[in-house]
């Protein structure tokens, strides 16, 4: 079934090739992957100035991307369908970076930000999860995306992947450093530990990347190289046994989950960045496209697009995020999979 799932994904590629666009250029300088001929080819959606690393995406309900920096604390929104350049919704100065995002109600989305040395692998200050309400949005208009604080931490190490439970109206938090899962409630603020386990610890980069499938969390550890994936309840308690899907052969960071159930995971491994992917069953993972530093993958949401993997990169790899490679420009791409998403 694995295999079947596979070859399934790589021959809808070689049909629709022509139509999705050609590989994202590479540049030769830099040891991330990129160049490495994969089967799925990438389409260049839009590229920020060089030395912008674009950490996380969201898809807005009108198809429309919402993007976090790492390098400032920015929140963008674009048209992968227009040529217009990306704009700034919001820049939020009590932190350096914003980082996770997840959608809870049409529209209405919530974001991380914090202070971190992912080279000394420490935090340091506060970090905060704010709402961000895009009903009213209007690029011509300023402000006009309305901002509210809800929570505040001030023990986090570096909070990262988002994922909104509807039922208890409540976030899950990954924190890579301290390696836990935190749970917010979005009314309250009440902040509070939902898995603190041998599966989320890491002596490195820990838990990272989450993403919802039904009733099951799926998550990554970077540290570990793994993927696992675990039944909870309403309010995000593990119901169930944890299973590791995948472990070894890549570097995980943030992924998107198809409808059936099927997994395509950012690696950001020195000299082989790309898209994995990961069968719902488990198994190995297999490399379906290379792209230079990626960071988040999110589907489309339009006709247009249900079929289309959109992907975030810092532009580097490991190095580059160590501030030992070449700065180079933050993208966003589009991967057609032709799979639809959750």
């Amino acid at each position: 079934m694995a295999l079947f799932s596979v070859l399934s994904i790589l021959l809808f590629a070689c049909l629709e090739q022509s139509a999705t666009g050609a590989p994202a250029a590479t540049d030769p300088t830099l040891n991330t992957g990129a160049n490495i001929t994969y089967p799925l080819p990438t389409q260049l959606i839009y590229q920020f100035p060089n030395g912008t690393w674009i950490e996380n995406l969201a898809i807005r309900p009108n198809g429309h991307i919402l993007a976090t920096e790492d390098t400032k604390p920015r929140l963008y929104e674009l048209d992968p369908f227009s040529k217009h350049p990306a704009n700034i919704v919001a820049e939020l100065n009590d932190t350096a970076s914003v980082l996770g995002i997840a959608e809870g109600a049409p529209d209405i989305f919530y974001i991380c930000t914090g202070n971190y040395s992912s080279k000394l692998l420490q935090g340091y200050g506060e970090a905060f999860v704010y709402q961000v309400d895009m009903t009213q949005y209007s690029p011509h208009i300023a402000n006009s995306a309305r901002i509210s604080k809800i929570a505040m931490f001030s023990t986090a190490g570096a909070l990262n992947g988002l994922a909104y439970l509807p039922a208890s109206k409540s976030l899950l938090i990954s924190d890579f450093l301290v390696g836990v899962i935190w749970r917010v409630d979005v009314a309250s603020g009440d902040i509070d530990v939902a898995i603190n386990n041998t599966y989320t610890h890491s002596s490195g980069f820990a838990v990272n990347g989450l993403r919802l499938h039904n009733s099951d969390l799926y998550f990554t550890n970077s540290g570990q190289g793994t993927l696992v994936r675990v039944p909870i309840n309403a309010r995000g308690d593990p119901v169930g046994d944890f299973k590791v899907l995948a472990q070894g052969g890549f570097t995980p960071d943030d992924m998107a989950v198809d409808a059936r159930g099927d997994a395509y995971v950012v690696s950001f491994t020195v000299g082989k960045n790309g898209l994995v992917f990961v069968p719902r069953e488990g198994g190995n993972g297999t490399y379906i496209a290379g792209m230079a530093g990626p960071t988040a993958a999110a589907f489309g949401k339009t006709e247009r697009d249900r079929d289309v993997l959109y992907v975030t990169t810092s532009g580097g790899d490991y190095s580059y995020l160590a501030g030992e490679g070449d700065t180079v420009a933050g993208q966003i791409l589009a991967v057609k999979v032709g799979r639809k998403g959750y």
